[in-house]
């Protein structure tokens, strides 16, 4: 953690911990609801890979790209499994973000609901 992290996590002498914890949650912390709910956004519209993807395979089949350096019987077929499984495993690695963000999200409006600090549990699932 920097200084100014720590600086800006310690609890001013004039504010309550209470008051603390939720003003970072309305906005000021490096976890806020803004954030996350700009990450969420930047989770959606991030569909570059996608498109890189299908341009690589759609390469293949034009006969743009060489199918030699593809391994297999039917290297059409190797490299649209290669895609899928790109795919797959980001949008798995995007889902898992997702529930992250979500759980966090519902922690920081429990703090602002509660006005304690404390949050009520991860959220719902």
């Amino acid at each position: 953690m920097t200084d100014k992290n720590l600086q800006e996590a310690a609890p001013r002498a004039d504010a309550s911990p209470k008051a603390t914890l939720a003003e970072k949650a309305a906005g000021t912390a490096e976890f806020s609801i803004p954030y996350i709910l700009a990450q969420l956004s930047a989770l959606q519209n991030d569909t570059a890979y996608i498109h890189n993807a299908l341009d690589s395979l759609l390469g293949i089949t034009s006969g743009k790209r060489p199918v030699d350096d593809i391994a297999g019987p039917n290297p059409v077929a190797s490299a649209a499994d290669a895609v899928g499984r790109i795919i797959a495993a980001r949008e798995n690695t995007n889902q898992q973000l997702i529930k992250v963000y979500h759980q966090l999200l519902f922690q920081l409006i429990g703090m602002l609901e509660d006005g304690s600090g404390e949050s009520a549990g991860p959220g719902p699932d």
